[in-house]
């Protein structure tokens, strides 16, 4: 016998591929499968992505939240922030602040952040040298300080910068 979130799962799975209008705006304002990432719909996330029609940037939304399976199933997706798309830095932001260490290690090890290091975005710099800190990426910390990043750093929510018990 199935669960009910299986089932329900499935009923809205069905209800999508007959019913639904690809660029529907969702909840919180981008669209359905970012509405799924965000609140952890496993299942709705994996059929959205396998049909195509709908498209995420990065996993942003699950990765603050602390979707952990919903982060492999959109990196497995190639679903990976770089440096020249908009708030490239939002899918480590936001589980720094959360404190969703395994997450930032998924990220980390799937992001190529040697080309962020790269970029020439002062912006960028700032926020990834943050996060490397409450991280520990101590390697990532120093070529960002070779590169000439500032660490006069100023952040409104700079005292919740923490990973693990470590604190920015």
């Amino acid at each position: 016998m199935e669960s009910a979130s299986v089932t329900t799962g499935k009923i809205a799975n069905t209800r999508l591929m007959a019913l639904c209008d690809p660029y529907l705006q969702g909840e919180i304002g981008s669209g359905i499968l970012t509405d799924a990432a965000y609140s952890g719909h496993y299942e709705t996330v994996r059929f959205l992505l396998e049909t195509k029609l709908f498209e995420i940037e990065s996993p942003t939304q699950a990765a603050g939240r602390g979707n952990t399976n919903i982060v492999d199933l959109l990196i497995e997706h190639g679903k990976i922030p770089t440096p020249v798309m908009s708030d490239p830095l939002q899918p480590l932001i936001r589980p720094v602040l959360g404190d969703h260490s395994l997450i930032l290690e998924k990220l980390q090890r799937s992001m190529d952040l040697d080309a962020f290091v790269a970029h020439d975005e002062a912006d960028h710099h700032r926020d990834l040298l943050m996060i490397s800190a409450a991280c520990g990426w101590n390697g990532l910390v120093e070529k960002l300080l070779q590169r000439g990043c500032s660490t006069h750093l100023y952040h409104p929510y700079k005292h919740l910068w923490t990973c693990s018990g470590k604190e920015v």
